[in-house]
């Protein structure tokens, strides 16, 4: 009875099983349930033996595979050439080396082997060809899924516009993509091997270093620091950093993702400056400034309306006017700001208001305030102080009913002498039932030519009085 036999060049033999240290039955058992797929073939390329393992890789039965050409079972882009490989194994004795190919399971899936053929030899005649095969489909998966997600960072690398650099232990760049070399105008060539100390100043290497320190204990790290063009320029960058750790588990450098944010800067720059101005203007305005949400809570106001509350500016926000005022005046406040949200129109309001303590008047203007979508997201309110102004007016409306009711004759003019106003008595002593007889005509012309020096020296002593009642 033939059996196989594994001899040190990995060749399986033919010899009789009286010859062997094991007995036959055992090595039978011992190939049969093999791990690893294991078969014979006739020189016509027809299975002869098949083991277990084999069967149910390719999902037959033994003896669905036995006396069928292993060719049959090859994916068809297979067959050509292992048909020829087998031919040159026959015609030209070559030994060939390990090899991988495609099979075609039983549902149709593909399969992934590699083997080792060799010569079957019985007496020193070749019988036909044996082979221990070993399914590495899972590793082709692993293998191709490798490639496309190494394919993909690959494209990310190039394609993103943030820079990406990989730092040894030594700050040196052992790589760098296409975004970090166009930031300082080199090749990625011209920066492979180059320590980070050649392309920042100083302050900015002793950050490096500190930020390392803290990478060494698995610490992610995000800092900004200087970096110098080839050109000269200086660039400033945002450094985002994340440990890199050889196999033994030691430090190996740094991965960075680099941005570059001069432009950011220069713009931030520019509106804290802005910002600072329209602050400036804002706080030596005479009126007072509120900016609410749309819930009417303060969200900042300026200086003026900040002393009047007695409150520092920054103190205002996430208050409301229920903090501040009587509940009828906060109410009234608090209505007006509804109103605005949703009509969405600015309005112009004089109103009562509490300064010191006391009944002010002031007068309001409250726009709506909106994102760029056009929702109302606020209010943005200025008011000033017209209290002087209210009780001119109630001043001057109790003096032009006295005036119309006296039934003395009076006579306002104006620091020109012309006549502006005359009430009903005056109408009567000079016969005239019209106002505009005398509008416009000199005073002086009403007085008797003997009164008039008496009534200059009246006129001067009241002007001298800083006083426009006449």
């Amino acid at each position: 009875m033939l059996i196989l036999k594994a001899s040190t060049g990995q060749r399986w033999t033919a010899r009789r099983c009286w010859n062997l240290d094991i007995p036959e039955l055992g090595f039978r058992s011992l190939v049969e349930n093999a791990a690893v797929a294991i078969a014979t073939t006739d020189l016509k390329g027809r299975f002869t033996y098949v083991n277990r393992a084999l069967a149910e890789l390719l999902g037959y039965s033994v003896q669905e595979l036995l006396g069928h050409p292993f060719i049959d079972f090859l994916h068809p882009d297979e067959r050509g050439r292992i048909t020829r490989l087998f031919l040159k194994i026959i015609l030209l004795r070559r030994q060939p080396r390990n090899f991988e190919f495609r099979a075609l399971h039983k549902d149709g899936h593909d399969l992934y082997l590699m083997t080792k053929p060799t010569r079957f030899v019985v007496d020193g005649k070749t019988v036909g060809f044996q082979a221990i095969i070993v399914d590495i489909t899972e590793r082709k998966e692993l293998e191709k899924n490798l490639a496309e997600t190494n394919k993909k960072l690959e494209m990310l690398f190039e394609t993103t516009m943030e820079g990406i650099t990989i730092v040894d232990a030594k700050e040196n760049l052992t790589f760098v993509n296409k975004a970090f070399a166009d930031m300082l105008g080199y090749r990625e060539d011209e920066l492979v091997g180059v320590n980070l100390r050649r392309l920042v100043d100083e302050k900015s290497f002793n950050e490096i270093n500190k930020q390392t320190e803290y990478r060494k204990k698995g610490t992610v790290s995000r800092y900004e620091i200087i970096v110098h063009h080839k050109d000269g320029k200086q660039r400033r960058v945002q450094v985002s950093a994340s440990p890199l750790w050889s196999e033994n588990g030691s430090f190996a450098g740094s991965l960075g993702i680099i941005m570059d944010i001069t432009e950011r800067k220069k713009v931030e720059d520019a509106l804290r400056r802005s910002e600072k101005e329209s602050r400036t203007l804002l706080e030596n305005l005479p009126q007072k400034i509120f900016f609410k949400d749309k819930n009417s809570v303060y969200i900042s106001c300026n200086g003026n309306y900040a002393r009047d509350l007695e409150i520092h500016p920054d103190d205002i926000r996430g208050k409301t006017d229920y903090d501040f005022y009587p509940k009828k005046i906060a109410e009234k406040y608090r209505a007006d700001d509804k109103r605005i949200v949703e009509s969405g129109k600015t309005e112009d309001i004089e109103e009562e208001y509490v300064q010191d303590g006391q009944k002010a008047f002031v007068h309001t203007v409250k726009t709506p305030v909106t994102d760029e979508k056009g929702n109302v997201v606020g209010i943005l309110g200025i008011f000033w102080d017209i209290t002087d102004r209210k009780r001119a007016e109630e001043e001057l409306i109790r003096l032009s009913s006295a005036v119309k009711m006296s039934t003395d004759s009076i006579v306002i003019g104006g620091l020109d002498a012309k006549i502006i106003a005359v009430n009903e008595a005056t109408l009567k002593m000079y016969g005239t039932d019209e106002k505009k007889d005398l509008i416009g005509k000199n005073s002086f012309d009403l007085i008797a030519p003997e009164e008039r020096e008496k009534a200059l020296v009246g006129m001067k002593e009241v002007l001298e009085k800083d006083t426009t009642k006449v």
